[in-house]
């Protein structure tokens, strides 16, 4: 009876070690946190945060249990702390990824790193049993090599971000672009879909030349984001020179590439 109750001890051990690594695979945890109740796993691609887009795993564990949450309802509102003020970021709801037990996923764009006295935060409400506990972790963000945000005050006088999403891993080819482009709202983001992007890739230290075969991004209301495609003739670095304009093709913002003068609105890719 002993070596039973052993056996089904060290069994239900390996399937929470394997059910935890099989839901995390190839990510990478970055923090924890925890409060009197629950303990708050936040996991990522890399090993943390950068400026632009980032996708973010969460893992809730019941720390009387010990068990991890597979119906948690989680919400969370990012923030950065300023000198003077304080605001969010375009980001999305938590939601529980499809085929995992334990994961829930959302993603954020962080418009600034973090500094000396400048810091994000995010505050992740877990709801259980019609009570809510509450965690705050700090986020540190780094400011990413290449450019993968823009904010700017369109011609309309309304306040933008734009963000670069995919791809992640770029190659001399044509990939697929997805960009996010979110409109002021408040303390809140909401995803622009009545607008058009202009992309116009540029190779700066190779006399700034183009590529074929690239397709303006066209909103797709599944994600949100706009999809297009971006082609990639050489590794190094490219400057997505951008013009956004709405229906009747007046310019929001940036501008056409000339021979002395990019767009005043651009993002970037290298690989």
């Amino acid at each position: 009876m002993a070596f039973a109750v052993l056996l089904l001890a060290v069994s239900s051990c390996k399937k929470e070690n394997n059910n935890k690594a099989s839901e995390t695979e190839d990510l990478t945890q970055i923090q924890e946190v925890s409060n009197a109740n629950f303990s708050v796993e936040i996991w990522g691609v890399k090993s943390g945060f950068e400026t632009g887009y980032n996708d973010i795993y969460f893992r809730v564990k019941d720390k009387t249990s010990g068990v991890y949450l597979q119906d948690a309802s989680l919400s969370w509102y990012p923030e950065m702390h300023m000198m003077s003020m304080s605001h969010s970021c375009p980001n999305s709801t938590i939601a529980k990824m499809n085929g995992k037990q334990t994961l829930y996923k959302a993603y954020a764009i962080f418009t600034m790193a973090t500094n000396a006295t400048e810091y994000w935060d995010a505050k992740i409400d877990i709801t259980k049993n019609g009570e809510v506990s509450t965690v705050i972790p700090v986020l540190n963000v780094v400011a990413s090599s290449t450019k993968k945000v823009a904010s700017f005050t369109g011609s309309d006088s309304k306040k933008y971000i734009l963000a670069y999403i995919e791809p992640q891993k770029p190659k001399a080819a044509v990939n697929d672009l997805v960009l996010g482009l979110f409109l002021k709202n408040g303390m809140g983001f909401d995803a622009v879909q009545n607008l058009n992007i202009e992309v116009d890739p540029r190779m700066p230290s190779m006399n700034n030349h183009s590529s074929p075969g690239n397709e303006n991004p066209v909103f797709n209301p599944s994600d949100n984001f706009y999809h297009g495609k971006l082609s990639l003739t050489m590794s190094g670095l490219w400057k997505l020179n951008l013009i956004v304009k709405n229906a009747n093709n007046d310019i929001i913002g940036g501008k056409a590439v000339t021979q002395t003068e990019d767009s005043n609105l651009y993002l970037e890719v290298e690989f």
